[in-house]
């Protein structure tokens, strides 16, 4: 089972990127109940309630259920069950989405259908139920037209069959591995909830599978087919808990905990002034209400989470973001009108046309945290409003059907923002339709166009690739009609390109534009089948590949095989002779082919046979002899690992084989190679009594235990090295129950804790506890001892709150992060670089507001960052709690890549500070049609840019000149680079014929000549000389071998330039320089005499 930051949203707690939002429970009560007598009633049953089946009707479904082995399954309960529309999850269209059903993992409208599983509806009835006869076969009598799901249940085995026609005869179901699933289910005080309404239902087909909790909170479930589930739990006064995507197997790991509904109540102001029928709603409108005439409101029925709240009254919205955590029975919110704005535009074409249903984009323009982008689509009029925009930065983007992509507008959003207009370039569309060799559509297909270059090179300079392999592409997914759309950039020749699972599709040229292309693509040939071990057990994850048996070629990757061992995969090409490849990498690797012959639309069956070597067997006890369980047991090849480590391989390792000890300490370890194998464990707080692995073996050197493959008997013993424990209370001495120890959530009713050491020795143990106050502690755990703690209090913590404004206008500034920690001051021997972990974070919101959690007295630091904004650090004294602080704006400088035919390049561009003080080199990347780059929040100060090396269109490598740029307080510059082409050649030459070669500089041992561009700031110490050297450096075309390349510089734009020669004194050591400034006015080769004047550099 998942984590538990994502195992279980309750009712109405759905995730969108960091926000949480949270739907009602109708019956639920706002306090939290003395007992279980007073709180609500659920409407939910108290026994499974078995949906109303349709009505009998005269036709049978006949069929047989095998083993894996395909032998006769006797005894299995087969059932056909049948989705109601209207009435089952999976016959309920998810909103306005007809085409996605209430139960699929696609739909987000999670309070639809928590209300109908509250109103006991939902399910998809059982119409039929039997077992099977000696030799497997059922039959179902009595059943209506139309397609049910064929579920075969059994303790040996599941399968299910979803899509099968009433009335069908000769229906095969082959068992597989069932699944089950046990769990337990708490309240938030770790508490049992007992007679918790349990249901599983598979995605596609609502069936539902029910529990009842007992007085422990226990519950099981099982047996299952495969497939994809979601588990909802109900119980009377307490909000529903909806768990997607759910591991079933793996519901033991974790606890799964209801909670009791809370509220949050709040103000709108505007101004500081409350506001009357102000509409406010959570960001995915579960909640609104509109204020009183205080400008109150009160959002009920919720569960603990982080929730963003949105107002709005005429014109004017607002945002806030608040907490609600388990110990709260409510939050408060204060909901500012004016910090959010709506921004209106309009999409044309370039003659001036509306274009409508266009969708527009608005996204943050920088690394901001925010919960998405926000989506609008243009009306017949061409124009689109987005409302919610925040007071910063925004990308914005439009698209429509048969036009080109806009380049994203870089925009900062004001109260007063002009309109946001977009003028759209006709694509050139090649639309058509893909369909099988029938002629039957077919939907999701990937189709994919591809320009081919129309100036081919010279034959001796073309590249080995297709002349389409550098080109732009475009992409479509076919409708359900099998209908696809590409909107190109350029006219002419393309390439179009067709994709489906378990088609062969051939590409075809295509003049753009183009209408009505047909692309046909053939099922081809059908390869499937089982791995299975020399006992005859399924293998699952063996990586299957096809190759030419002659070229030795691999053609198809075929993925993994699945958790029984199976695969089949289509769309293959017919023909051979092929060879399939298995290859498994558990425990060693181990590989074995199979000759194929594929035939056009036919299925080949085969059964791949490995021999995946032995097995080895023992138990794991302490050191006083007693069985330990639950120890991760891995074993690997110690051969093949170090034979992999000689060749170097990207893994140093083999893939070990996994076993896991039960209640009496045994496991059993399969897939090992003959030859030594290397035993390892992984059980917190335990340690293998064994010998450290050697140098030559790979790291990490943890004791080992080596043994022969095929081993029985073996006896593996831990050292137990010991743990810290204890129980965290409040300043009440109430105790604790839900706390995070060194950032791992736990639960208990009594605020117990036990940590197992990895190594005895220091340790380290964070404590912490919502709305109470971060305690660290050192801790020393002796070899094999237990440290008891007793009772550890977490008090009340400081808030500490406040707003961050932008300096020059007032406006709240949004996404400012905060970062708070002791003034170093506190502690004076600390290193001034070692890093200090933050005491806290916090991000502000739309209103510019943020509260940072609960923090211990005392003096605090707190560093502000922005972007667009200069860093800023503010010292905060003990008694401070309510902030307001002011950022300035810092140097904004943008601007594009391109190659010598002014076509965009990819890049990354090098920001290199020379004279402000504490920044760091950035490199910003090439973006867009254009080859943008932008970098904000720029100190004051000198800076060197420059574009790295970069390939252009053609794939030639092209390079750029470096440029030195001032920027001022908030100034704002635009550059463009354009590849670095030029007619002229700068050769420096020694000016003195009769110097000594062996000595040209005269006791100055040559080191390296730079070109840099002019003019160039003193140059005063080596430190500084390096940053210039390796920042502004003119880069060269070729690595030089000989003094004369050294000296020379070709295909230079004109212009001024600096040389500089650096050089070490042979009798001090200390680094010299030479400089010199040159014009190069005119083309071809500009000569200039060496006459170095040397100047030694301060070392740094």
């Amino acid at each position: 089972m998942r984590r538990p930051s994502a195992v279980a949203l309750m009712l109405g707690v759905l995730a969108l990127g960091s926000v949480v939002a949270v739907l009602a429970f109708r019956t639920a009560s706002h306090e939290a109940p003395p007992a279980a007598a007073s709180r609500p009633s659920a409407t939910r049953p108290a026994t499974p309630r078995e949906p109303t089946p349709p009505p009998k009707g005269a036709l049978s479904l006949h069929g047989r259920v095998l083993r894996e082995d395909q032998s006769p399954a006797a005894g299995v309960e087969v059932s056909a069950t049948r989705s109601i529309p209207g009435e089952s999850l999976s016959g309920r269209p998810c909103g306005k989405d007809a085409a996605t059903p209430l139960s699929s993992a696609r739909c987000e409208d999670v309070r639809a259908l928590l209300e109908v599983m509250d109103d006991g509806s939902g399910a998809a009835p059982v119409v039929g139920r039997t077992t099977t006869a000696a030799d497997g076969s059922f039959t179902l009598e009595g059943l209506t037209e139309g397609p049910v799901a064929l579920w075969a249940l059994s303790p040996r085995g599941a399968a299910v069959e979803l899509t099968v026609a009433a009335g069908a005869r000769d229906v095969t179901l082959v068992l597989a591995r069932a699944l089950h699933g046990q769990g337990r289910v708490i309240d938030e005080a770790a508490r049992p909830v007992g007679n918790a309404s349990v249901t599983l239902f598979h995605l596609e087909h609502s069936r539902f599978f029910e529990a009842f909790t007992d007085k422990d909170g226990r519950f099981t479930l099982g047996p299952v087919p495969s497939g994809e589930y979601t588990l909802v739990v109900f119980s009377p006064g307490l909000l529903p808990l909806w768990v997607p995507d759910l591991f079933l197997e793996g519901l033991h790991e974790e606890e799964l905990v209801l909670h009791r509904p809370r509220s949050i109540i709040g103000q709108v102001l505007q101004d500081e002034r409350p506001v009357a029928g102000a509409e406010v709603e959570t960001h995915d409108a579960s909640h609104r209400q509109v204020t009183d005439a205080h400008g109150r409101f009160t959002l009920e029925n919720l569960a603990p989470g982080r929730f963003i709240l949105w107002a709005r009254h005429g014109d004017q919205q607002g945002e806030a973001v608040t907490e609600l955590e388990e110990e709260q029975d409510r939050a408060e919110v204060t909901v500012r009108l004016g910090t959010l704005f709506r921004v209106v535009g309009t999409v044309r074409d370039e003659a001036g046309k509306p274009i409508p249903d266009a969708l527009v984009e608005m996204s943050p323009a920088q690394e901001v945290l925010r919960t998405r982008s926000i989506h609008a689509t243009t009306k017949e009029d061409g124009g689109f409003v987005l409302d919610r925009a925040p007071l910063d930065r925004m990308s914005f983007s439009a698209w429509a059907e048969g036009f080109q992509q806009t380049e994203p507008q870089s925009l900062v959003v004001t109260a007063d923002m002009p309109p946001v207009d977009f003028v759209m370039k006709r694509a050139f569309v090649v639309e058509g339709i893909v369909t099988d060799p029938e002629g039957k559509p077919l939907a999701e297909a990937l189709v994919t166009g591809v320009k081919r270059e129309r100036a081919l090179r010279p034959l001796h300079e073309r590249p080995s690739e297709s002349p389409y392999e550098q080109s732009e592409t475009a992409d479509s997914y076919t409708n359900e009609q099998g209908h696809f759309l590409l909107n190109l950039t350029e006219p002419g020749l393309h390439l179009i390109t067709p994709e489906a699972e378990g088609f062969v599709g051939a590409s075809v040229e295509v003049e753009a534009p183009a209408r009505d292309v047909r692309l046909v693509m053939n099922p081809g040939a059908r390869l499937q089948g089982l791995v299975v071990d020399a006992r005859g057990e399924p293998i699952p994850e063996v990586t299957l590949t096809l190759h030419d048996a002659k070229e030795k070629e691999m053609l198809v990757s075929m993925g993994p095989s699945d958790e029984h061992g199976r695969f089949s995969v289509g769309g293959l090409p017919a023909g051979g002779p092929y060879l399939l490849v298995a290859e498994f990498e558990v425990g060693g690797v181990h590989r074995t082919s199979l000759p194929v012959e594929l035939r056009d639309r036919e299925t080949t069956k085969v059964t791949v046979r490995m021999n995946t070597g032995l097995s080895v067997s023992g138990i794991v006890v302490d050191e006083a002899g007693i069985p330990v369980a639950d120890v991760g047991v891995h074993g690997a090849s110690l051969e093949q690992t170090l034979a992999r480590m000689a060749e170097e391989s990207v893994s140093d390792s083999v893939v070990p084989s996994i076993a896991t000890t039960d209640a009496q300490g045994r496991f059993t370890l399969h897939h090992v190679p003959p030859g030594s194998c290397r035993l390892m464990i992984q059980k917190q707080g335990y340690v293998l009594r064994g010998e450290p692995a050697s140098d030559e073996e790979p790291a990490p050197h943890e004791p080992q235990v080596l043994v022969p493959a095929g081993a029985t008997g073996v006896r593996l013993v831990l050292r137990y090295q010991g743990s810290v424990r204890g129980r965290l209370m409040r300043e009440d001495y109430s105790p604790i129950t839900r706390f995070n120890i060194n950032e791992e959530p736990r639960r208990d009713p009594l605020g117990a804790f036990r940590v197992l050491v990895d190594q005895p020795g220091d340790m380290t143990l964070t404590l912490e506890a919502p709305g109470l106050t971060r305690l660290v502690r050192e801790v020393h755990v002796a070899a094999g001892q237990d440290v008891d703690l007793g009772d550890v209090v977490l008090k009340a913590g400081r808030r500490v709150r406040g707003r961050v404004l932008d300096t020059r206008t007032g406006q709240p500034l949004f996404g400012v992060e905060i970062e708070a920690s002791t003034p170093p001051s506190l502690s004076p021997d600390r290193d001034p670089e070692a890093y200090v972990a933050p005491l806290a974070l916090a991000t502000t919101g739309a209103g510019g507001v943020f509260e940072l959690p609960p923090l211990e007295p005392g003096p605090l630091l707190l560093k502000f960052r922005h972007p667009e904004y200069l860093s800023h650090e503010e010292h905060v004294g003990p008694a401070d709690t309510e902030l307001e602080t002011r950022l300035s704006a810092g140097a904004r400088l943008e601007g594009s890549v391109v190659d010598r035919r002014g076509r965009p390049v990819q890049s990354h561009v090098g920001i290199t500070p020379l004279s402000p003080q504490g920044e760091d080199t950035r490199y910003k990347y090439t973006r867009g049609k254009q080859g943008m780059f932008i970098a904000s929040g720029l100190m004051p100060g000198d800076y060197a840019i420059a574009p790295t090396e970069a390939e252009n269109a053609e794939g030639r490598p092209i390079s750029f000149l470096p440029r030195l740029v001032s920027l001022g307080p908030s100034e704002s510059k635009t550059l463009q680079f354009q590849e670095r082409v030029g007619p002229a050649t700068l050769q420096l030459r020694l000016a003195e014929a009769n110097r000594n070669p062996e000595d040209p500089f005269g006791g100055i041992a040559f080191i390296k000549v730079h070109l840099l561009p002019a003019p160039l700031p003193p140059l005063t110490s080596r430190r500084q000389w390096e940053q210039l050297s390796t920042a502004l450096a003119v880069p060269r075309l070729d690595d030089p071998t000989t003094l004369e390349e050294h000296l020379t510089f070709p295909e230079l734009p004109l212009g001024r330039y600096t040389f500089v020669m650096r050089g070490t004194n042979v009798r001090t050591r200390q680094v010299m320089l030479h400089r010199e400034e040159v014009e190069l006015s005119s083309a071809g080769i500009t000569p200039v005499d060496l006459r170095p004047r040397w100047v030694p550099l301060s070392d740094p």
